[in-house]
């Protein structure tokens, strides 16, 4: 599935008409969902880089407002693909290019700060990612397909997170109480809104906004 065509059509189906405020709300159900099938090795290693004071950023092509709360809480700037808003409803369209390949090369080195010497650690699970992961100084490969495991083989990249298991846990912000269940949320938040709503739910919980790099900026 070409992952720029995907994100279009994730933006048109799941958030035309949406409210922003409707939008935000989903984004917090992805980041329980997104919880429930994370890997804890990876979130080990951003919590570490974080702890060396060292600027984090979630990087992924999916729609930025399906990630915005995913962002927050997991302490990242989110730079992801964009989509067209008027007034306080999305239209559903991508504004710009989908942030994926070469676009997210680009915007990945257009957020980093002009630091001298900088060092940056990327780390992506997908070919998709290769962009970004080659303008790294050091990169990590989360659960590579095949493909993916020989180009990091060649290319000297480091496979410590290549074979980590998916396992439940609780996402939550800083200091924000937990909430009750994924389906709690999801009829607590959604029992009195339209039929987009219910059409953005499921197809986020297909696994469409699951797949997201991050890299970290440092100094060595």
């Amino acid at each position: 599935v070409d992952e720029s065509r995907a994100a279009r059509l994730l933006a048109y189906i799941v958030l035309q008409g949406v409210t922003t405020r409707d939008a935000e709300v989903a984004s917090e159900a992805v980041t329980h969902g997104i919880g429930r099938n994370s890997y804890a090795e990876v979130l080990e290693h951003l919590k570490e880089q974080q702890e060396k004071g060292r600027a984090t950023t979630l990087l992924t092509g999916n729609v930025l407002p399906m990630v915005s709360h995913l962002g927050r809480t997991l302490g990242c700037t989110v730079v992801g693909t964009e989509v067209e808003q008027h007034k306080d409803r999305y239209t559903g369209h991508v504004r710009g290019e989908v942030c994926v390949g070469d676009e997210k090369r680009a915007r990945h080195q257009e957020s980093l700060p002009l630091i001298k010497d900088l060092h940056i650690v990327g780390v992506g699970n997908s070919m998709y990612d290769v962009p970004f992961l080659e303008a790294s100084t050091s990169s990590f490969v989360v659960r590579p397909s095949s493909r993916l495991r020989r180009l990091a083989t060649a290319r000297g990249w480091d496979l410590s997170l290549s074979g980590v298991r998916a396992r439940s846990q609780q996402l939550v912000l800083p200091d924000a109480p937990a909430k009750g269940g994924l389906l709690a949320i999801l009829f607590a938040a959604y029992r009195s809104l339209e039929f987009n709503a219910v059409v953005l739910y499921l197809s986020l919980f297909l696994g469409a906004a699951w797949n997201a790099g991050y890299f970290l900026a440092g100094l060595p």
